[in-house]
């Protein structure tokens, strides 16, 4: 669109000079001509003093153009002018007295300003009457430029309203072939975010439509169709070996675990031992194996979301471990909290709860409390945080904490799998939401934040 712009006023500029000049040459010519046919009347006028014929013709020459006609001597006294010359042209021919002079030297002469649209000063032209070898005097033209000037203005305007619209025609192709150009390009962009959205959950991917655009670009838009339904088949197919590999390690593993407790009850005390601890292994063997399951269903399976009251999920989870929570004497308590909606499935954000209470229980000391509350951390999310008074973590571990296998510092090998809490956060990010862990503003432990959408239901309570 520049290069049109320069190409506009490159070409433009000395369109409009160009118009100028010819249509100020024309009236140069015209007037030179004019002037020149007065002087060759004005000979005999001059000769015999007699101007009466010869003021008669600049009279109805002036009455048809408005163009003042004059006679001077050699001395540049007037000797034949308008009943009535203006001030302004007696102004103007003192100012162009050398135009005159010129003229009474022997040679034709004119104004030499440029006029423009916005000047306003007469042209004035000068012809020497010669008679018999002899200069008698000049004649003089004094012509107002008004008519040029208007002319040229409408040309120029012309001209303006030409590039205008060849400026408009351009802008408007450059948006049309623009669009047609990026058009493949906005729809990768518009598709690229579902496509990863879709792909992550397992959904299956949704074709960009019968492109249209650049050739590039449309092979561009179908090599990225191949791809993503590509990577969703890879996906898919991962998917299913880590399902049916879990749910083909779970027999063998449960036949195993019946033989080695019948072998125990058979053997001596020394060797039921050794049978135990490997009957320990294979029961966090099976754990294992259960959560690498319940972590492939949490990545692979699109969240059933709908509007869930959180504050009830909360009273059912805290109803479902107070005894457990009793036993280890330690206290949940829900503090005062927002009575909101959110968009997300109740069984998945039952399930996060009961990872995050069951680690705090683990980590929490007796005769502390484990608190619950839910938060409208701004206008758009909610937040349901579950802090103890453990230990706590170092805040670079708060990350790690999500990973697969990652087990704290101190923690026994033999208890847990170290699925819990990265199932927690795929069944948070199924739901839209995260699973973030932070230290508390005050004193020790681990805060969990279970960030999630809002919606329109949400209320305060």
């Amino acid at each position: 669109m520049a290069a049109v712009v320069i190409a506009i006023v490159a070409l433009g500029g000395p369109l409009a000079l160009l118009s100028n000049f010819w249509a100020e040459q024309q009236l140069r010519n015209d007037r030179l001509s004019d002037t020149s046919w007065f002087a060759a009347l004005a000979e005999r006028p001059l000769v015999e003093t007699a101007y009466t014929d010869l003021r008669a013709h600049a009279a109805q020459y002036h009455h048809l153009y408005g163009i003042t006609v004059l006679l001077v001597d050699t001395s540049q006294e007037i000797l034949m002018a308008p009943d009535r010359l203006s001030d302004a042209d007696r102004s103007e021919l003192l100012r162009n007295e050398s135009i005159t002079s010129a003229a009474l030297a022997g040679r034709p002469a004119q104004s030499k300003d440029i006029t423009w649209p916005w000047t306003s000063r007469p042209l004035i032209v000068a012809v020497p009457v010669i008679a018999e070898g002899r200069i008698l005097g000049a004649a003089v033209t004094i012509s107002p430029t008004r008519p040029m000037r208007v002319l040229v203005a409408t040309r120029w305007a012309l001209f303006g309203l030409g590039a205008v619209v060849l400026a408009g025609l351009a802008l408007l192709t450059a948006v049309r072939l623009g669009t047609w150009i990026l058009q493949p390009v906005r729809r990768l962009e518009a598709r690229m975010a579902d496509a990863t959205r879709d792909i992550e959950i397992g959904r299956t991917a949704v074709p960009l439509g019968s492109p249209e655009g650049p050739p590039e670009l449309v092979g561009l838009e179908r090599s990225f169709d191949h791809l993503q339904k590509r990577l969703a088949c890879l996906l898919e197919r991962q998917s299913a070996f880590a399902t049916d590999a879990s749910h083909q390690l779970r027999n063998p593993l449960t036949a195993l675990r019946i033989r080695l407790l019948a072998v125990t009850v058979k053997v001596d005390r020394g060797l039921q031992e050794e049978l135990g601890s490997a009957l320990r292994e294979v029961h966090r063997l099976s754990e294992l194996v259960d959560g690498m399951l319940a972590l492939a269903k949490a990545e692979n399976r699109p969240a059933r979301t709908r509007h869930c009251r959180l504050r009830a999920v909360i009273d059912s989870r805290t109803e479902a471990w107070s005894p457990l929570a009793e036993l280890e004497s330690v206290r949940l308590v829900v503090h005062d909290t927002v009575d909101g909606h959110a968009l997300a499935s109740p069984d998945d954000v039952e399930t996060v709860l009961d990872v995050v209470i069951d680690n705090a229980l683990r980590f929490a000391p007796p005769t502390t409390d484990i608190e619950l509350s839910v938060v409208a951390a701004d206008p758009d999310t909610l937040e349901v945080r579950v802090r103890d008074h453990g230990p706590g973590l170092p805040a670079d571990d708060h990350g790690k904490a999500v990973q697969r296998f990652w087990r704290g510092p101190g923690q026994d090998p033999l208890s847990g799998t170290g699925l819990g809490l990265p199932i927690a956060g795929s069944l948070a990010h199924r739901n839209n939401g995260r699973l973030t862990l932070r230290s508390p503003r005050e004193g020790n432990g681990v805060e969990a934040v279970l960030t999630l959408l809002r919606t329109s239901h949400s209320s305060r309570g």
